[in-house]
């Protein structure tokens, strides 16, 4: 059951250290579950970051801050199964920039018996803008649609994969929702 739907908004931060999708909770439906669910998050990273140095034939890197939502998008971006949309498992809540790759961090609202860290990853996205690097490419401008995980095809950049999975209480009392071990509400009834 979805509890909360997200919406999107972007902060960029200037020192070149993270790009950040975060979203704000708003209430879908007219009642909260009685009792605490579990949801799986993950950390996956799809793609190296740009450093200046040269790019690897048939491979890509990712300008900092390059990838982006379409601005006014309601829907939040997909956690999809080999970038087929009629196999959502669940959705992208930020995007990041870890130890040099393009990462995100989402929550599984279905997480399948078979992924586990390590398990192939990917992202589809629109390119507005790149810049072709020898035998490689730069993106330096894109919209995201989807982040992918991969069961029945190898991702095209290598390391691009499940990096950690770890479930996540939220505890649902009296029409509050609190997110376990931050307090933080997120949505009052």
């Amino acid at each position: 059951m979805v509890v909360a739907d997200m919406t999107p908004l972007v902060f960029f931060v200037d020192d070149g250290d993270v790009v950040v999708l975060e979203r704000q909770p708003r209430m879908v439906g007219d009642r909260l579950p009685a009792r605490a669910r579990t949801a799986m998050k993950a950390l996956i990273r799809v793609g190296r970051l740009y450093t200046g140095e040269p790019v690897p034939a048939g491979e890509t890197r990712y300008q900092r801050g390059c990838m982006r939502i379409l601005p006014g998008r309601i829907d939040p971006i997909p956690l999809i199964v080999d970038h087929n949309v009629e196999r959502q498992i669940g959705l992208v809540d930020v995007i990041i920039e870890l130890d040099g790759w393009l990462a995100f961090r989402c929550t599984l609202q279905e997480a399948p018996s078979w992924l586990r860290k390590g398990t192939g990853a990917s992202a589809g996205y629109k390119v507005l803008h790149r810049q072709q690097l020898g035998d490689g490419e730069r993106v330096l401008d894109a919209i995201l649609d989807e982040v992918t995980v991969t069961v029945g095809q190898t991702p095209v950049n290598a390391g691009a994969r499940v990096m950690l999975l770890r479930d996540d209480e939220i505890e649902h009392t009296r029409g509050v929702i609190r997110r376990d071990g931050i307090g933080r509400v997120l949505a009052v009834r």
